[in-house]
């Protein structure tokens, strides 16, 4: 399970946010994981799909704010 990633915004245009993705499952591919999932604000879900995360279930509420479980099987 990946927590939270935050970039701060003048370094999201940057692919910062592309790039620590990629190191974390490049790390998680190494050690033989055979999936990944992350718990993130539903807004932020079409960043993860471009990445080829899939939402297995419906949204769920985190501190009064929609929340959405996606996973990667690597």
């Amino acid at each position: 399970h990946i927590g939270h990633i935050a970039v701060l915004p003048p370094w999201r245009a940057q692919k910062v946010g592309p790039a620590i993705m990629a190191a974390l499952l490049d790390y998680a591919r190494a050690h033989a994981y055979p999936q990944v999932s992350v718990d993130v604000p539903s807004h932020y879900a079409p960043f993860y799909r471009s990445i080829g995360f899939v939402e297995p279930g419906e949204a769920f509420m985190i501190a009064g704010l929609p929340h959405t479980r996606m996973l990667l099987k690597l």
